[in-house]
C-alpha cells in the first residue's frame, strides 16, 4: 500500500508521518529529465481538505528516487474530492532571483555553487556536479532555475534531483541491453521519426573552400539510400596561434567525423503504453531496431501509477521533443553562432531547420478568429504557444492566455528577448544595459556605470578608475608624485652631501607636502648624519590626518639628536645614538652595542652559546658541554 505524507510548507525533514499519512485515491507520477518536469497528480477524499493548502509539502514514494517532496499547486475541492498537482521542490528554484553574476572559467561543481550562493535570499538547495568542463556566463536578472539551465547550456550534462539537492551530472542512466523492434503488429506505441538531418556521406568544406584530400567521409552506418551532404565548418585559431594548411585539414576531418557520428541516425521518439519494461529509468539506453538500422535512444520520461506501483507509459528517443528544451537549444545555438563568428547564412539555415523540426511535432488549432500552434492538445494543456490573430503574433511559454513575452502587435510594437541582426538603423534606441558578446565590457544606460576592457576603465556611478597595462591605477599614480634631488656642496670647512625628496600625498582626508632630507657632512675629524623632517600643510589638515601623525610620534621620537623607538609611556625603549644602540629600562641601559661589542647585565640563553669555533651546548642528560664545533 502506497502512503503519501502531508507536511507544512517550510518542512525539510520527512522521516515522520508529518501532519497526515494517507493512501490516495489516485497518485500518478510523471517525470522527465531535469527541469523538463517532475510532478504528481493526486486525488484525496474531501474529508482531508483541511490538510491540503497551496504550497504544502506532499511526500510521495516515487518510482526511482524513493520518498520525494512535492509542493502543492492550485488545489481544487469538489463535493467528493480534493484534487491537486504538485511539482518537485527542485522547481522552487524558479522562486529565487539572481541579480547580476559573472562566473568565469568554472567547472560544474564551482559553477553550480556560485549560482546557488548568490540568490536574493538564502537558497534551500545544495548542489553537486561531476562535470569537468569549464564555463563562463554573464547572468543578469534571472531566476535560479533559469541560471541553472544556462549552466547546463554552457557546461553540458544532465540534471538529477534528490529531495533538496540539485545535481548536474556528466552522464545519466544505464545501458541495460534493452532492445525494441517495432512494426505493424506492435501495440500501444506512438512513433515519430525525422530523417531530415541524416547524413551518411559528407563533403566537408573549410575556410577559403578547403576540402579534404579524400574529399568525402563515409559513415559506418549505411541505409538503402545514401544521405549525402556538403557541410561548411568554421575553423578558428586561438589567440596568437597560426594554423598551417595541414592543421586546418586535420581539424576539418575531425569536425566532419563528429558531424557524421551525430547525424548518421534519424531522430526517433517513442511513447509506449503497453508491455512497458518496469526496470527502465530516466537516461537508460534503449536500442530501437527499425527496418533500416539499430538506433540507440534514451528514456526521456515516464508515467508511474504510485498506487499500483507500475509504469504505465515510457517516452524515449535520441532527441528531446519537449518544446521548452528545443527553445533553449535554439538560444544556445544562436549564442554559439555569435561567439564563433558564424555568418548570417548559417543562422538562417539553422533557424529554417528549427522551424521545420518544430512544425512536425506541433498541433494547429483554428477557430473563427485566430490560429494557434500548440505543443499539446487540448489547447488548455498547451504550454508553448504561437498565437496569430488580428491583434498580432505572439509567443508564450505559459499557455494560451500568455503572457506573450515575444510579440509583434498591430500597432507596430515588437517585443523580444533576443534579436539577431546585421545592421540596425533607428532614430532612438532605449535599453537597460549594452554588453559585449563575451560579457567583459558593458554600459548601464540607467545609472551611467560602465566597465570597458575587463576592468581597464571602470565607472561605478561615483568613482572612475583607469588601470594601465601594469595594473597600476591612475589614482595610485596621482597619490604620490616624487621629486628627488641630490646636492653636493663644498665649503671651506667641509664637504656636504644632501639627498632630499619632495612629494605630495593626496588622500580622502587632506593634502600636505613633506620635505624629508638627509645630510651627510664630512669634516677633517668627523662624519655627521642629520635628519630633518619638515611638514608643511598644503590644504587644511582635518582631525583624522592629525591623529595619524600623533600616533606615529607616540612610537617614534627625535630627542636631542637621538632616535627613540617604543611607546612613549613604556619603561622599555630602544635608543639609537651616534655610536651606541641601547636597550633601556626605566632610563637605565640594561644592554647596548658599542664598538662591535654587546654589553649586557644578565643573559639567559635558551639553547647554546658559541664563541668562534667553540660552544657551550646542553646534553640530553641535562649536563653542559664545552667543545669545538664545526
Amino acid at each position: 500500500m502506497a502512503l503519501i505524507k502531508i507536511f507544512d510548507t517550510d518542512d525539510k525533514i520527512y522521516t515522520s508521518n508529518g501532519n497526515l499519512a494517507i493512501q490516495p485515491l489516485k497518485c500518478i507520477e510523471t517525470k522527465y529529465e531535469g527541469f523538463n518536469g517532475w510532478e504528481v497528480d493526486i486525488e484525496l477524499p474531501v474529508d482531508y481538505k483541511e490538510y491540503i493548502a497551496q504550497d504544502s509539502i506532499v511526500v510521495v514514494p516515487t518510482k526511482s528516487k524513493g520518498e520525494q517532496p512535492f509542493r502543492v499547486q492550485n488545489p481544487e475541492v469538489t463535493t467528493r474530492l480534493v484534487r491537486f498537482k504538485a511539482t518537485h521542490v527542485a522547481f522552487d528554484a524558479s522562486r529565487y532571483l539572481i541579480e547580476d553574476v559573472y562566473p568565469q572559467n568554472l567547472n560544474g561543481a564551482s559553477f553550480m555553487d556560485w549560482l546557488n550562493t548568490r540568490t536574493d535570499r538564502i537558497s534551500p538547495f545544495t548542489t553537486l556536479s561531476d562535470v569537468s568542463t569549464l564555463g563562463t556566463a554573464r547572468i543578469i536578472r534571472k531566476t535560479l532555475m533559469e541560471a541553472f539551465l544556462i549552466a547546463q547550456e554552457r557546461l553540458g550534462g544532465f540534471f538529477d534531483f534528490d529531495k533538496w539537492q540539485i545535481r548536474l551530472l556528466s552522464s545519466l542512466g544505464l545501458d541495460r541491453g534493452e532492445t525494441i523492434r517495432y512494426g505493424k503488429n506492435l501495440q500501444g506505441i506512438r512513433v515519430y521519426e525525422n530523417w531530415n538531418d541524416v547524413c551518411t556521406k559528407i563533403l566537408p568544406v573549410g575556410p577559403d573552400g578547403i576540402t579534404l584530400p579524400e574529399v568525402y567521409l563515409i559513415s559506418d552506418v549505411q541505409y538503402s539510400e545514401v544521405y549525402a551532404k556538403a557541410v561548411n565548418f568554421n575553423i578558428q585559431s586561438e589567440e596568437g596561434e597560426t594554423l598551417s594548411e595541414e592543421d586546418i585539414t586535420s581539424r576539418l576531418r575531425t569536425m566532419a567525423q563528429a558531424h557524421l557520428d551525430v547525424y548518421k541516425y534519424p531522430k526517433i521518439r517513442f511513447e509506449i503504453s503497453a508491455d512497458v519494461n518496469q526496470d527502465l529509468d530516466i537516461g537508460d539506453i534503449v536500442y530501437v531496431v527499425t527496418k533500416q538500422a539499430e538506433v540507440p535512444t534514451q528514456v526521456q520520461g515516464y508515467v508511474y501509477d504510485v498506487n499500483r506501483a507500475r509504469v504505465t507509459k515510457l517516452i524515449y528517443g535520441n532527441f528531446n521533443n519537449n518544446a521548452k528544451s528545443i527553445f533553449s537549444t535554439i538560444k544556445a545555438n544562436i549564442e554559439q553562432a555569435l561567439v564563433s563568428g558564424a555568418d548570417a547564412n548559417k543562422l538562417v539555415s539553422d533557424q529554417s531547420n528549427i522551424i521545420d523540426q518544430l512544425g512536425k511535432i506541433g498541433h494547429v488549432y483554428q477557430d473563427d478568429n485566430e490560429i494557434m500552434v500548440l505543443d499539446a492538445l487540448p489547447k488548455e494543456s498547451a504550454q508553448n504557444v504561437l498565437r496569430i490573430n488580428i491583434g498580432g503574433i505572439g509567443f508564450s511559454s505559459t499557455g494560451i492566455e500568455g503572457p506573450f513575452t515575444s510579440a509583434w502587435t498591430l500597432d507596430g510594437a515588437f517585443n523580444a528577448t533576443f534579436i539577431q541582426t546585421g545592421i540596425l538603423n533607428a532614430n532612438l534606441i532605449k535599453t537597460g544595459t549594452l554588453q559585449s558578446e563575451n560579457g567583459v565590457s558593458y554600459i548601464n544606460m540607467n545609472d551611467g556605470s560602465f566597465n570597458l576592457g575587463s576592468d581597464n576603465i571602470v565607472y561605478d556611478g561615483e568613482n572612475l578608475t583607469i588601470r594601465l597595462n601594469s595594473g597600476t591605477t591612475m589614482d595610485e599614480i596621482a597619490t604620490k608624485v616624487d621629486n628627488s634631488e641630490s646636492l653636493i656642496n663644498q665649503t671651506a670647512d667641509d664637504i656636504r652631501t644632501e639627498v632630499s625628496a619632495n612629494y605630495t600625498t593626496q588622500n580622502e582626508f587632506a593634502s600636505y607636502q613633506n620635505e624629508v632630507s638627509t645630510q651627510f657632512t664630512q669634516t677633517q675629524d668627523t662624519f655627521n648624519f642629520q635628519f630633518t623632517n619638515l611638514e608643511s600643510l598644503v590644504n587644511e589638515i582635518d582631525g583624522g590626518s592629525q591623529e595619524q601623525l600623533e600616533e606615529i610620534h607616540r612610537y617614534i621620537r627625535f630627542v636631542d639628536g637621538n632616535i627613540e623607538l617604543g611607546e612613549a609611556d613604556n619603561p622599555i625603549i630602544l635608543v639609537i645614538e651616534n655610536d651606541v644602540i641601547s636597550f633601556k629600562q626605566n632610563g637605565i641601559s640594561v644592554a647596548y652595542f658599542a664598538n662591535n661589542i654587546l654589553y649586557v647585565t644578565d643573559a639567559n640563553f635558551l639553547n647554546s652559546i658559541r664563541i668562534g669555533n667553540f660552544a657551550f651546548t646542553p646534553r640530553e642528560n641535562g649536563n653542559l658541554s664545552f667543545g669545538k664545533v664545526v
